[in-house]
Order: C-alpha cells, then structure tokens, then sequence
C-alpha cells in the first residue's frame, strides 16, 4: 500500500514543477537519475539525521519499529518515524527551492553513475535547509521545523510509555 501511495503522490509532480526546467519522470533513487530526486534522496538522509536525534532525545530505541522490520540491519523505528515528515518537511522545502528557481537543472550532474548535486549547489543546500529547520512556520503550531520534529517524537515516545 504505501508503494501504491507514493506512485500516486510523485505522480502529481509534474503538476508543481516547472515543466521547462524540470523533466520528471517519477521517483528514483539508488542512484538518483535527475536532480529533483538527487534533492528528495539527500533531504532525506538530512531528516533521517534530524529524526534519529529526536529520537535518542526522547530516549527511544531506535531498533524498535512498527512498520520497517527488526532484522538488526537498520534502526527500524528512524525510518518509522520518517515517515510523517517527508512530505511536510523536506517534500515542500524542496518544490520551494526548485519553483523558486534557487536550484537549476544546471547545478546538478551525472557523476558515479547517478544525479549529484555540484560543489556550488551543496555549499547553498546546508545554509538554506538549517535556516529552514530553525524558522518557525505556521505549518507547524509556529514551531520551526526541527522543534515540529522533536515535539512530535517525544508525543509518540510519551505515547508508547505512558499510553
């Protein structure tokens, strides 16, 4: 269900992008093939990072998922926790930066086999995606994106303890 879900939510893509910058042909990854989906895999990992801190900061073990399985190869319960925050979070950072025209196809290229962001891109990425983590959004309960994110694990983690 979620792989039926994602298809139907990528799908709309091509509606909110520039279609004479941007040629969308879903999403990929493993490498990526284009430098929207180059964004989405590395704002990705970025809020993995984000969610794995909250959730050692509300004293979860990180092992311990719901959906992803508990085999002992990845902390099952970051990528559980993910989940609620890709597309608000780094989703809509993302078509932000892209429909803003503050990343270009140029600023990517075809390196290792896959979609990488050039040196000059990345060294805009991380101020940008840290000034939006710390900016209280409206979105959010007036909570920047990174208190959204701990508030709401340390809910669950409060949650799973208490009931």
């Amino acid at each position: 269900m979620e792989g039926n879900a994602s298809r139907c939510y990528f799908s709309a893509f091509p509606y909110i992008l520039d279609q004479s910058l941007w040629h969308w042909e879903g999403r990929n990854r493993r490498p990526p093939k284009d430098g929207i989906n180059a964004l989405l895999s590395f704002g990705y990992t970025l809020l993995e990072r984000d969610v794995r801190i909250a959730i050692a900061g509300a004293g979860l073990d990180a092992r311990l998922g719901f959906f992803h399985s508990n085999n002992g190869r990845k902390d099952s319960l970051v990528y559980d926790l993910m989940e609620p925050f890709r597309q608000p979070v780094i989703d809509r950072f993302i078509l932000r930066l892209v429909n803003l025209g503050i990343f270009t196809p140029s600023d990517f290229e075809m390196r290792d086999g896959g979609c990488k962001m050039k040196l000059d891109a990345l060294k805009q990425w991380f101020p940008r995606y840290e000034e939006y983590l710390d900016t209280p959004l409206q979105d959010f309960q007036g909570q920047s994106p990174k208190q959204y994110i701990r508030f709401r694990i340390e809910q669950f983690g409060m949650f799973v303890f208490i009931g």
